[in-house]
């Protein structure tokens, strides 16, 4: 399926297929990346099966300074992991063959002391559902998709700025 870039009025852009009027991957890159900083360049590991949102928040983050590598799988994102060192994973929730929760439990199991970021577009559990299986596994911050671009830096910049000051 051939995805396409949506310039929305609101100056993000979200993914989409061609043939489909609704937006279903990440709210990306716009001018307001202006005035963003954070207080350590970090290496991060993205790991969703959709290419646009796995490319638009590499995209987002490298410009941000980040060094970043994706994945489009849990399996190939738990292969690089176990290869490198990561400062920072995001994951997806709803991938095929190995849901983010698989994910994150293979990675804790490798480090447990890397901070996570659960990406999900799926509405079927309450905030509180999962904001507790949340933090039950290890899991540092949530972000529901469509994720506006400040919103992705402030949590990536608040989880690293945690991780180096001891909190994570």
């Amino acid at each position: 399926m051939e995805l396409a870039r949506n310039v929305m009025r609101n100056n993000s852009i979200s993914c989409r297929p061609n043939d489909e009027q609704s937006p279903i991957g990440v709210k990306t890159k716009s001018d307001v990346l202006e005035g963003t900083t954070i207080t350590e360049r970090a290496n991060i590991l993205i790991i969703d099966d959709e290419e646009m949102v796995r490319g638009t928040i590499k995209e987002i983050l490298e410009e941000d300074g980040h060094k970043v590598i994706g994945a489009e799988s849990g399996e190939k994102g738990i292969e690089i992991f176990r290869r490198q060192r990561f400062d920072l994973v995001l994951t997806d929730l709803g991938m095929p063959r190995m849901s983010g929760w698989e994910v994150v439990y293979f990675l804790k199991r490798i480090n447990a002391e890397v901070p996570i970021i659960l990406l999900t577009g799926w509405a079927d559990q309450t905030d509180i559902e999962l904001a507790i299986r949340a933090s039950e596994s290890g899991i540092d911050a949530v972000l529901k998709k469509p994720v506006m671009i400040q919103e992705l830096l402030s949590v990536v910049s608040q989880t690293i700025r945690n991780r180096v000051i001891g909190y994570s």
